[in-house]
């Protein structure tokens, strides 16, 4: 019991979380980071956006730092603002701890103007992008790798604010140098 107990923890350790984790908006494989707007005229909007990250310092373009108690910041006027949260209540929580399994960001979108069309990319470092899921009627095309996630979505009925979408995403495992795992696996070796 007492091998096995070993075995089992020093499997689970051979894979440690790594250190900070960011996902940032960075521009579409068009050079694309805008919004399409609902009036008769669409215009083409540029993204304000606030990523995600585990160390509350967020990318390069992100302004806000916030967490639960951060009172909300309204919507921009006359634009655009993508949000990555962990909560699918609160688009402000943009830090905090990942879990060693998958956690769930969400995409948070927020406009004076009412959306129609978007398109961009997420960009993680630190994570790996498992999956994403549109959600609350958006529709479009969303390529995923495990390090980046672009954008062509849309949606009727001109919204103002909501989730768009769900990214499920895993942090990094740091392997355990191999040198010293060996020489810890030799202690827990099974008699011949």
């Amino acid at each position: 019991m007492k091998r096995t107990l070993g075995l089992s923890l020093l499997a689970a350790l051979h894979y440690l979380p790594s250190g900070a984790a960011e996902v940032c908006f960075v521009p579409s494989v068009n050079g694309l980071n805008h919004s399409v707007d609902c009036s008769w005229n669409p215009t083409l909007w540029e993204n304000e956006w606030t990523g995600f990250a585990t160390n509350g310092a967020l990318c390069e373009e992100g302004s806000h730092h916030c967490y639960l108690e951060c009172d909300p910041v309204p919507c921009p006027f006359d634009g655009y603002e993508w949000r990555l949260s962990l909560s699918n209540l609160y688009p402000h929580v943009n830090w905090g701890e990942l879990s060693s399994s998958v956690d769930s960001l969400y995409l948070w979108f927020c406009t004076d103007i009412g959306l129609s069309a978007a398109e961009f990319a997420v960009e993680a470092t630190g994570v790996e992008i498992l999956s994403v899921t549109l959600v609350n009627g958006f529709i479009g095309v969303v390529s995923a790798d495990s390090s980046l996630a672009e954008f062509l979505i849309a949606r009727g009925g001109c919204p103002f604010e909501g989730v768009a979408a769900i990214i499920a995403v895993q942090q990094r495992p740091t392997a355990v140098h191999p040198e010293s795992w060996g020489k810890v696996m030799s202690r827990y070796r099974t008699p011949r």
